[in-house]
């Protein structure tokens, strides 16, 4: 494209926000209050923010043990936790239903956002390298990607990839349908409802890899415990399981 031709498009786009601005002032993703010119890049107001419930830090999906380092009071689970909010948390709730529900996939920017910043302290603070990571999103079975038309794990984990650590696609998938994790209230349950559930398509991109799982809220565990087995059976090393939330 000329230079001139470039100059027009960005004119063009600068006339058309101006009039979708006009039309449709935009709204704050929680409060839905209009929002001030400084506060549009991140769909949320200034009394919107998202401050972290837990300090930076790990926490072991066992037990529940918080950590500044990577836990080890219970050296056999096959990943470390890590999440900045609760999902007691209202606000945070109210986003990730409106995200994974109702489809409202701005809400990835201010989450996104936040989520880089918590992972980079936390790994700061546990004295962790991102070197030889790379970030696997959790899959949905092709039949829930169909009626939902997205991935929500997947939207989260590329706001996260860097040239430093990449993001691996359908390299973790879903080898069956189970039912929604939410919809079973015993562990042994949803443990059981997962098992089996997912396979690796290549275990290269893997083997010898340190792994940032990626998923939008862990409740019991056993959803992100299956894929973290199935993934060190393909060779993979440390799994770090990332979450926006916390159940």
């Amino acid at each position: 494209m000329t230079p001139h031709k470039e100059l027009k498009m960005q004119s063009f786009r600068r006339i058309r926000q101006f009039f979708e601005d006009a039309l449709f002032p935009p709204r704050c993703l929680s409060c839905r209050a209009h929002l001030e010119t400084g506060e549009r890049a991140r769909w949320l107001c200034k009394n919107c923010t998202l401050p972290f419930d837990f300090p930076a830090g790990f926490f072991c999906p066992s037990c529940g043990r918080r950590s500044p380092a990577v836990p080890s009071c219970h050296p056999g689970t096959r990943f470390t936790g890590i999440a900045p909010w609760s999902y007691g948390n209202t606000r945070i709730r109210e986003l990730l239903h409106l995200f994974k529900y109702d489809g409202v996939k701005v809400v990835t920017t201010p989450l996104g956002e936040e989520l880089r910043r918590y992972l980079l302290l936390s790994m700061e603070l546990g004295g962790i390298s991102f070197s030889d990571f790379v970030i696997v999103p959790i899959p949905l079975h092709p039949r829930k990607l169909r009626r939902r038309g997205f991935n929500q794990s997947l939207l989260l984990a590329r706001t996260l990839r860097t040239d430093e650590i990449p993001i691996i696609e359908n390299i973790l998938i879903r080898t069956r349908a189970t039912p929604s994790q939410t919809a079973l209230k015993e562990r042994e349950e949803r443990v059981n409802n997962v098992l089996g559930s997912f396979a690796v398509t290549n275990p290269e991109p893997v083997r010898g890899k340190n792994i940032l799982l990626v998923d939008d809220v862990i409740t019991s565990g056993a959803t992100m415990r299956e894929a973290a087995r199935i993934l060190k059976k393909a060779g993979a090393k440390k799994i770090i399981g990332l979450t926006a939330a916390r159940a």
